[in-house]
């Protein structure tokens, strides 16, 4: 029946999703759309829910037409099934697929396909079931099949889902062959529907857009929806439509089929264009074929994962070759857009699509295909990229790219160019992913010469055979070999070879008529030639400059390539291309008599530099004498441009083999202190290192490239002790090759190693003996980093490592502590990162050392430290010495796995590491309980009775318990070990496999042997974790009544567990956050005694172990009912289950508790309705504060009964100030007389009791009588007290209580933020009073001067004070008068009220009085900050009295005046700051750093101010006119003094890490340019550290480029100017400038002049950002 298997009856989840997929291929019918697996079929028949038609698989029935040949597809649509043998919906999909797979009469195993379509595909998804599909589709027999997944790896368990899946819906075993031959046929294809922005409904809705008819006004919206409901309607009935009857469906109507077919069109010329491109690469050498599966996989792997994948590798490796492989084998279901680089090198994408006849966007071509799986954008040859223009139509597409989910980008591309193109435009690292395809193996070879015996002899020559594994050489030189044993010389050399090549293949030798080989060469060449310097994918050649019968020989050789019907070529191949340019190189050279000539020959075009360095390459195998001539010319002679030296040099350095260069320049490099292996290194460093795009390598790392790194390594440990005086730039060279050491260890020869070692090794023992160049701290960071890459080599070095740590070990001082050096070494190599290979391989010499050095020993004769009293104390304890643990510099805070080598330690030598741990933490707890600290908890003794019977007593508490969690207060160390414990225990356990021996065992170990619980509490969380590993190992623990205790108080202060910041291990808290937020920690609220439960009903093997043991529980319970109860609670046995809902099987359990029990229950859950009911309505309140719910009337009055209820007793949980706050704000006008007088009273007596609290401070007897979540509220709700008033409380009360709360003694906090509330909201409202309190504050400080408060008076003394204190406020606050600003001073008026007082004006105040104050107030301030900060107990008259807490606020306070008040305040507030600076009295800033801080902070900040004010555009040019007046006024104070103090704040220079301003263009300069290069013109050099951050950000669009000019000119002001360029910051000017700016740069040479200029210098500071911007900029530049 029809209706029988409809979606409703049925169940199926995901109904909404399953509608959007049918109706998009319901779209596809109507349009003539496109069908995956079909790339010529068009679809006649659509139907739904389809099991009346006899189909078990009943989603979406398609029915084809392709080639005049109906198909079938039958298809599943669930919404996010995981692909899986264990999930039973993907079964039940299998199942079904299986039975109609069978069914003869609906299935053509030939013919006919199978779709399972989901949400969205997983990683494993893309890269093995699909992988498996398409392999699968393209085979003829199983055998093929089977052949093809062992050669390229396929993952089994891919397979293996399938074949149980498939023997489970057999019924019985699955062949192989009836396994293909399913797999042939599935498809598994993902559509996002339904997902938030979805990207298939995006093209979806652009496709209707895009076809419907140009009259028709109903939106594609609306469309989309009309064609939903039709399917859903469809669906409901399980119906379908047929393509004969579409003329009477209503959607029909909508769209213009015409239309449609015009936009296919455009579709297949683009893409047959593109075939064209690719069709001259060949995959074959003369027919034979080189299968490499793997590396395909890796390409299909890399397009999966990645936005932008690029095929890498050697000239002629067949970059292009696998991409056409791909595209017409794995990828043949896509309809790729394939563009040669060259044609993206235009203006804009629609000049690429126009200029072939294309009038549809990218967007418009990629909807047509929208069902289809892979939306994939090809670029051939993309090095040649480096050609166009950033601003060209290839930026345009990676713009595309990035807006467009799912649009791939697939390119391939010489290796050298990748990191070029990703600077020259801009491209993001994360979404690039490189595969590179490797040269042909030994193996691969061996067949090669089995194939082609005649190149035997060449493969045997070590000088040409590693060029011949690259495919496209071996296929010319086939072209050019055709005897076999051919006269060839067995010495032959890489130029004589590539010689015989270009007269076989360029100028065919073998036609000799009328000068034929010399004529195709000089034609090849100038075609090359041409085309290179023009920078154009074709180029038209000169008529006097070539032979036409040698053009049309060529081009039938395939030696060059035209472009359609026009006279213009190209080279076939960059190899020959190459070989043309080189030849042209050689030819130039040759002529010239002045050699320095030959580089203004060359141009700057990148084809011309990529075949210098090439030629470089050649002449340095064969004429190292050219070379070494080359590199002194281009170093002496200055008109010669720099980077000409460094072309040459990089073209050596980054060769095959620069050994020959090193020998030749032995001697010179140690030349003249070394100036000229200084200068290599840097150039090594710089333009010999890359990113590296492969996933599994960081993105932001640069890593060396070139034989270079192996030979200056072994050069300078050959010459260590002649090159000390560039001991900076070889550190930095080893710092930067150990990136290589680290991540790309296959890459490094044992020789590179071994020298690297000698060198760090060397450079050890200076830093162990104190020399003078490493004892600076500025090393500290460099030492640190070597001693890491010492230990990263300890497998190299083991013996001699052993030997100096146990060295450093030993190097105690009289006090006992390691010496200097020492401690580095030692700490680092018991610290948690970077040493795995140290103890990997020195485990025991670790352990010795961390018992040496984290035990505690007293000496035997300390010696007496002395104070600088010269006074001697005896050594101080503290709590952490209770553990026993040395005090060191080591800091194991936060604790974490990363804190000490216990955790690596773990996974190498898992054995010796539990061992350490169970004695360390056994001498920790012996300490502790031995320990004579006098407020330490006392431990509990607990006999554990082990399984074997016997006996082992545990000390513990329920602080020791939680140490693993540091929940409690222990040790920090002791923390940390038991972290890394539990963390590698979790992970042997994570495979609950019934036999976990390692687990087990060393679960007994731990039980038998150690002393602690802080152990066992460890094993409890791995075994509430993963119970299953456990087994019977962990009764022992289960028989302990205090262990349940224990972990239930673990359980509810989980809450409290941080992941603190690290900050020397950055990724640490990360760690620890994940660490604490593992399900199993807060799955069970009261730890063990909720897990218990929870295992007996779903794991259960122990529960008659449990049973005996529950049992001995309640028999030794006595009288105590709370451990009877909990012992109920865990019982499954007490548990008796009651059904909810019979139908569906849902039933609960309820614990069914003794009469005393339940009696207990009942009693204490009454006592606690209250308590969760003040809860609630807290969090209500709360919640209506926050403006996150909205609170009625009604509401609040409920609440109101509840908290002013004398039968309810309070609690800490009830809120009446938040319920008054909101009362008085939301419904003053409905409160009653009642109502309004609950409020103000209830919110004065709490600001009472916070009076009252924090002048008690220091008294720990007292206890908040408030709930003190609600303390800021009160104190800033103060506007409410005076503004409702009336009837409640007098003014003058009210004045009183204010009063006191000014001079109260709040926490720093509380002072800030009601300093800001009393400025910007009470001040506001009441003005006057707000006056009159600042004034009483200002008098109380004088008072409080005078009557100086004795920490030890009597009580009487303290009343007679209060009493005075109560009579003076009193006086203060009913008169007027005001104080005299000249006479206040820190020594007559207490600084600390003076201060608050200060803090409390609002800063755009008018009043004079104020005005005046704070004039006067910054001046005390900075002349008080001259003074000594002096913390002892007798501080002197003249010390400090500035707090140095209150220097943030001032600083912000400050800002705020100079930008928001009257201008001419804010000149003489200037006025004020400057004095020190023109007083001088700076000399020393480290003795008055505080102040120096404050004053330019003040300035600092009020450029960020400014920022935040016109962001918030209002009054944007009045703000803007006063800050640049103000600014004026400060540049000419400093201008007139002849000083250059606040230039960082007078150029802008404020961004900071973490503050900046975000705009590119930045209204603060708008009229105000002339300004700013005035500050400059005046600063000239000392300008170029802060304006070099300004024009490369907030001042990009305002100064750049012509910023350019300026920069060049300060800079060749003074030679340490340089200094600015070594920056980051001067890294992001210089990306700036190439990616937003080079448009308007290359357009003038100037520019360019000073842009190279720029680079140039960076580049000898070593910045390879800068040789890779210079590689794209130098084009630009003409020759002279």
């Amino acid at each position: 029946m029809a209706g029988e298997a409809s979606v409703f009856q049925t169940g199926g989840g995901g109904f909404h999703y399953e509608n959007y997929v049918q109706a998009s291929f319901l779209l596809q019918m109507i349009i003539n759309g496109v069908v995956p697996s079909f790339p010529n079929g068009k679809i006649t028949e659509i139907g739904f829910q389809n099991k009346n038609k006899g189909y078990q698989t009943d989603d979406l029935f398609l029915k084809v037409e392709e080639d005049n040949i109906t198909k079938r597809i039958i298809s599943q649509i669930k919404y996010n099934i995981p692909i899986s043998s264990k999930n039973e919906i993907f079964l039940e999909v299998i199942k079904a697929f299986w039975e109609d797979f069978n069914n003869v009469n609906h299935f053509d195993r030939q013919r006919d396909k199978m779709f399972l379509i989901k949400s969205s595909l997983t990683n494993n998804d893309k890269n093995h079931i699909v992988y498996l599909c398409q392999i699968a589709s393209k085979q003829s027999t199983s055998q093929d099949f089977f052949s093809e997944i062992n050669r390229t790896k396929i993952k089994k368990e891919a397979l293996d889902i399938f074949e149980e899946s498939l023997t489970l819906a057999k019924g019985d075993a699955i062949t192989e062959k009836e396994l293909f031959q399913f797999l042939k046929c599935f498809h598994l294809l993902a559509y996002d529907f339904t997902a938030e922005a979805s990207t298939d409904e995006t093209y979806t809705l652009n496709l209707i857009h895009l076809s419907k008819s140009k009259d028709v006004r109903t939106t594609s919206k609306e469309i989309w929806s009309i064609l939903l409901n039709e399917v859903a309607t469809h669906n409901r009935n399980g119906g379908g439509i047929s393509k004969d009857n579409l003329s009477s469906f209503q959607p029909y109507k909508y769209f213009d089929l015409s239309i449609t077919n015009d936009a296919y069109s455009s579709l297949k010329k683009i893409h047959q264009d593109g075939e064209l491109l690719l069709k001259p690469f060949k995959n074959s050498i003369k027919g034979y074929h080189i299968d490499r599966a793997t590396v395909k996989k890796s390409i299909i792997k890399s397009i999966n994962q990645s936005d932008i994948s690029i095929i890498t590798g050697y000239p002629g490796v067949g970059k292009s070759s696998f991409l056409k492989d791909l595209l017409s084998g794995e990828l043949s279901d896509t309809v790729p857009i394939i563009f040669k680089a060259d044609q993206l090198n235009k203006n804009s994408l629609a000049q690429v699509f126009s200029e072939v006849g294309i009038n549809h966007n990218l967007f418009d071509l990629f909807s047509l295909i929208s069902v289809l799986s892979n939306k994939i954008i090809v670029i051939d040859s993309a090095e040649k990229l480096l050609e166009a223009q950033p601003d060209s139509a290839f930026k345009q597409l990676l713009s595309i790219i990035s807006e467009n989910k799912g649009i791939k980008l697939l390119m391939t591309c010489r290796s050298y160019a990748v990191n070029v193109i990703k600077q020259k435009f801009g491209i993001d690292s994360e979404k690039i992913n490189v595969v590179d395809i490797p040269l042909l193996n030994d193996d691969e070879i061996e067949l090669i010469k089995k194939e082609f015996p005649q190149l035997t002899n060449f493969l045997s020559n070590s000088k040409i055979n590693e060029v011949l594994r690259s495919p496209k050489y071996l296929d010319f030189t086939v072209s050019a070999v055709k005897v076999e044993n051919e006269n060839i010389s067995d010495d032959m050399s890489y130029s004589e070879f590539k010689e015989i090549l270009w007269n076989e293949v360029i100028e065919n030798s073998t036609l000799t008529k009328n000068g034929l080989p010399r004529k195709r060469g000089t034609t090849f060449m100038h075609i090359a030639v041409g085309r290179a310097i023009n920078m154009r994918l074709f180029f038209e050649p000169q008529d006097d400059k070539i032979d036409y019968e040698a053009v049309e020989l060529l081009e039938s050789d395939n030696i060059i390539v035209r472009n359609n019907n026009k006279y213009q070529f190209s080279p076939s191949h960059d190899i020959l291309e190459d070989w043309a340019l080189i030849r042209y190189i050689y030819s130039i050279e040759n002529k010239l008599s002045n050699k320095a000539d030959l580089f203004n020959k060359l141009g700057n075009q990148p084809a011309l530099r990529r075949a210098f360095r090439l030629w470089i390459e050649e002449l340095l195998a064969n004429d190292i004498d050219t070379v070494a001539t080359l590199i002194s010319l281009t170093i002496e002679d200055e008109s010669i441009p720099t980077y000409w030296t460094d072309e040459i040099l990089t073209a050596v350095f980054r060769s095959d083999d620069c050994n020959s260069f090193f020998r030749h320049f032995s001697s010179k490099l140690l030349e003249n202190n070394c100036v000229f292996l200084n200068r290599c290194i840097l150039l090594i460093r710089t333009t010999c290192r890359e990113y590296n795009f492969n996933k599994e390598n960081s993105k932001d790392i640069l890593f060396p490239v070139g034989s270079c790194w192996e030979e200056i390594l072994c050069f300078l440990s050959s010459n260590i002790s002649e090159v000390e005086i560039i001991r900076k730039s070889i550190s930095n060279l080893l710092l930067d090759w150990e990136y290589k050491y680290l991540f790309q260890f296959k890459l490094c020869s044992n020789k590179e190693i071994e020298a690297a070692n000698k060198i760090t090794f060397h450079y050890i023992e200076e830093m162990y003996s104190n020399l003078e160049y490493w004892y600076s701290s500025r090393n500290n960071n460099q030492k640190s980093s070597f001693v890491y890459m010492l230990f990263g080599f300890a497998y190299y070095c083991k013996g001699d490592l052993k030997k100096f740590i146990e060295k450093c070990s030993s190097n105690i001082n009289e006090y006992g502590r390691l010496d200097g050096f020492s401690e580095l070494v030692i700490g680092k190599a018991l610290g948690g990162v970077r040493n795995s290979a140290l103890i990997k391989e020195l485990p025991d010499t670790l352990i010795e050392i961390a018992n040496k050095h984290w035990k505690y020993i007293a000496p035997k004769n300390p010696p007496k430290e002395k104070s600088s009293l010269g006074i001697y104390f005896p050594e101080r304890k503290e709590r952490d010495d209770a553990w026993g643990i040395a005090k060191t510099r080591s800091d194991f805070f936060p604790s974490g796995i990363y804190k000490t080598f216990v955790y690596n330690l773990l996974q190498y030598h898992p054995w010796k590491a539990i061992i350490f741990i169970c004695d360390f933490t056994n001498y920790i707890t012996s300490s502790y309980k031995e320990s004579d600290f006098s407020t330490k908890e006392e431990l509990k003794e607990i006999k554990v009775i082990l399984n074997d019977g016997n006996e082992n007593t545990l000390y513990g508490n329920e602080y020791l318990w939680n140490a693993y969690r540091g929940t409690t207060v222990t040790h920090y160390l002791l923390e940390s070990v038991l972290i890394s414990l539990e963390k590698y225990l979790l992970e042997i356990a994570r495979f609950e496999v019934p036999e976990n021996k390692l687990l087990k065992s060393i679960t007994n170990y731990l039980l038998e042997n150690s002393n602690s619980v802080t152990i066992i509490s460890v094993l409890t969380s791995v075994f509430i974790a993963y119970s299953k590993a456990f087994e019977d190992s962990i009764l022992p623990i289960l028989r302990v009544r205090e262990f349940y205790e224990w972990d239930t108080h673990r359980a509810t202060r989980e809450h409290s567990a941080t992941a603190i910041y690290d900050q020397r291990i950055s990724y640490a808290q990360k760690e620890k956050g994940e660490f604490n937020r593992l399900p199993h920690r807060t799955k069970y609220q009261r730890g063990l005694r909720e897990f218990m439960l929870y295992y007996q009903i779903n794991k259960g093997s122990l529960n008659k172990e449990l049973q005996l043991i529950f049992d001995d529980f309640y028999e030794n319970c006595g009288e105590d009912i709370f451990w009877e109860k909990a012992v109920t609670e865990m019982d499954i046995r007490k548990y008796k289950a009651s059904i909810v809902d019979e139908e569906k099987g849902v039933f609960q359990l309820e614990v069914n508790y003794p009469k005393p029990i339940y009696n207990a229950v009942k009693s204490f859950t009454k006592e606690n309705e209250n308590d969760n009911l003040s809860l609630h309505y807290s969090h209500s309140l709360r919640q209506a504060k926050e403006k996150k719910h909205e609170m009625s009337f009604d509401e609040w009055k409920t609440i109101f009964n509840h908290f002013s209820s004398d039968k309810i007793e309070k609690t800490m949980w009830d809120s009446p100030v938040t319920l008054s706050v909101l009362g008085l704000e939301l419904f003053y006008k409905k409160l009653s007389k009642v109502h309004k007088k609950y409020c103000v009273n209830t919110i004065i007596d709490v600001l009472k009791h916070i009076i009252k609290e924090a002048n008690d401070r220091g008294n720990f007897n007292s206890l908040f009588k408030y709930n003190i979540l609600e303390k800021q509220l009160t104190i800033e709700a103060i506007h409410l007290l005076y503004k409702f008033k009336e009837g409640v409380v007098e003014e003058k009360e009210l004045d009183l209580l204010i009063a006191y709360l000014l001079i109260s003694h709040l926490a720093d906090h509380e002072i800030r933020d009601f300093q800001k509330y009393f400025r910007n909201i009470f001040s506001k409202e009441f003005p006057e009073k707000s006056s009159k309190l600042i004034i009483a504050l200002i008098k109380y400080a004088k008072f409080y001067s005078e009557n100086k408060v004795n920490n030890y008076r009597s009580q009487q003394e303290t009343k007679e004070y209060r009493e005075k204190e109560f009579e003076f406020i009193e006086s203060i606050m009913f008169t007027s008068d005001l104080p005299e600003i000249s006479t206040l001073s820190f020594e007559s008026y207490e600084s600390h009220f003076l201060n608050n007082s200060l803090l409390l004006i609002a800063s755009n105040t008018n009043s004079e009085f104020f005005q005046n104050y704070i004039l006067k107030m910054c001046e005390l301030i900075l002349e008080d900050l001259k003074q000594e900060d002096d913390y002892s107990y007798s501080r002197s008259r003249r010390s400090r009295k500035t707090n140095y807490k209150i220097l943030v606020d001032l600083r912000f306070y400050f800002n705020e005046v100079l930008l928001l008040n009257d201008v001419n305040v804010s000149k003489s507030l200037v006025d004020k700051l400057c004095i020190p600076f023109l007083n001088n009295d700076f000399k020393n800033t480290h003795d008055i750093k505080d102040l120096y801080e404050l004053i330019t902070g003040v300035f600092n900040t009020t450029v960020t101010r400014f920022d935040d004010v016109i962001n918030e555009d209002k009054d944007v040019e009045k703000y803007r006119n006063h800050f640049w007046e103000l600014w004026k006024y400060l540049f000419n104070k400093v201008k007139q003094s002849g000083s250059y103090f606040l230039i960082k704040e007078l150029l802008l220079n404020v961004n900071e890490n973490y503050w900046s301003i975000k705009s590119d263009n930045w209204k603060g300069f708008i009229n105000y340019k002339p300004h700013y290069n005035e500050f400059i013109d005046y600063f000239k050099t000392k300008s170029l550290p802060h304006i070099i951050p300004v024009f490369s950000s907030f001042g990009e669009k305002v100064f750049l480029p012509s910023g350019i000019n300026l920069i060049v000119k300060n800079l060749k002001e003074s030679d340490s100017s340089y200094d600015s360029l070594d920056t980051i910051n001067a890294v992001k000017l210089i990306q700036v400038l190439l990616n937003n700016h080079i448009q308007e740069i290359k357009e003038s040479q100037s520019l360019i002049k000073n842009f190279i200029y720029i680079l140039n210098k960076m580049i000898d500071l070593g910045y390879c950002e800068a040789y890779l911007i210079r590689e794209c900029v130098i084009t630009y530049k003409k020759s002279t």
